[in-house]
């Protein structure tokens, strides 16, 4: 699992170049078509949230098939530790942005504050400065709030079924918007346009949880997500050069999930060798630990490094360049990040794991160690 964080890392660090530099330069092609290295890392980010998350319910809801907790219980549990690793340093950024006054937070924080960031940049474009990447955290918070509904509370023997449903959901949606005429970033940043990368890892949470006895089965079903998808993605980027996709189009993002399924499933087993190793260096893993901070505050840096610290100590020529703008305001977010994981989320993070619900805590007391049988 913990090369998880090291993809995080690389994540994390490509939002950095597009939102500090790539504006500048050239985007990457393949075969002619733009790559846009900030989207691809989002994906990445909604796919392994749909795995991290689902695994979490998914063990919540074999508590409660085996009688620790109740159904109840595991709800409460899933929102409020949820709700204390998210909230407290999202709000304190957002007040912080309210206090100075970077633009545009105090002319749209309701929206932020409700988490509803994703359709006021559908309204508004891309361009909205410090709260640009707010649309992906109002995105997995919507999902955060709705998918519990789902893992929890949908039958067993129905779950496979519905979560491959959910993943057709975000096609059609696209085909919708495509259809009727919206602008073209809702579709990119509705929930609705992409609960098929969530639902995504969500399919690879269950393999993992209920197909663990098989490993073979899963290796099969990735590769076929590998080969089948990243063909079929590469087939995709060909036809778009050539203006040729149409409809085709709304799987682009699906078919790129389904590459990056195949890499989280190898990552959790641990790549061996070299690249392995490489995906273990500890930096990574420390980096990867606090990609949320990374990202929460990175788009916040320039808007308060700039006048608060470089030009009072006549630095700004530390951003004078593209190579300096990126090095300086990435070594500020990190210098933020880690003072926010040792001041802040650490400490909230010990409250979070000091917290016992009073039903689990009884029933783990009646229950012998080893007593508790596996849900089927």
């Amino acid at each position: 699992m913990k090369q998880l964080d090291a993809i995080r890392t690389f994540g994390v660090f490509s939002v950095f170049y597009v939102h500090f530099v790539s504006t500048h330069l050239p985007k990457p092609t393949i075969f002619g078509h733009d790559i846009y290295l900030g989207s691809t890392a989002l994906d990445a980010f909604f796919v392994m949230s749909g795995y991290l998350i689902t695994g979490l319910l998914l063990k919540g809801r074999k508590d409660y098939e085996a009688g620790i907790v109740s159904r109840g219980t595991a709800f409460k549990e899933f929102y409020v530790r949820r709700s204390l690793r998210i909230f407290p340093i999202f709000y304190l950024t957002l007040a912080i942005g309210y206090l100075l006054d970077i633009p545009p937070v105090r002319d749209s924080i309701g929206w932020h504050a409700s988490y509803l960031s994703n359709l006021y940049l559908s309204d508004h474009g891309w361009e909205l400065g410090s709260v640009t990447h707010f649309w992906s955290l109002a995105v997995e918070e919507q999902f955060y709030l709705l998918w519990p509904l789902v893992i929890l509370l949908t039958p067993k023997r129905w779950l496979p079924a519905v979560l491959v449903a959910a993943m057709g959901v975000a096609p059609l949606y696209r085909l919708y918007c495509m259809e009727s005429g919206t602008n073209e970033i809702l579709p990119f940043v509705h929930a609705l346009g992409n609960i098929d990368l969530l639902a995504m890892g969500g399919v690879l949470a269950y393999l993992k949880m209920y197909r663990k006895s098989r490993p073979e089965a899963i290796a099969k079903v990735m590769s076929f997500c590998l080969w089948v998808g990243g063909s079929l993605f590469l087939l995709d980027a060909v036809l778009m050069t050539f203006e040729m996709a149409g409809r085709f189009a709304i799987f682009s993002r699906t078919l790129e999930g389904m590459c990056f399924c195949w890499a989280f499933n190898k990552a959790t087993d641990g790549f061996t060798g070299r690249l392995g190793a490489f995906l273990e260096w500890k930096p990574f893993l420390f980096l990867g630990k606090i990609s949320y901070g990374l990202y929460l505050y990175h788009n916040f840096v320039p808007y308060v490094a700039k006048p608060y610290l470089l030009e009072p100590l006549h630095l700004e020529f530390l951003v004078s360049n593209l190579i300096g703008k990126f090095v300086t305001y990435s070594t500020i977010t990190v210098a933020v990040a880690v003072a926010s994981w040792y001041l802040v989320e650490i400490p909230i993070g010990r409250f979070r794991d000091s917290l016992r619900f009073g039903e689990r805590r009884e029933r783990r007391e009646r229950v012998p160690a080893g007593a508790v049988p596996e849900a089927k």
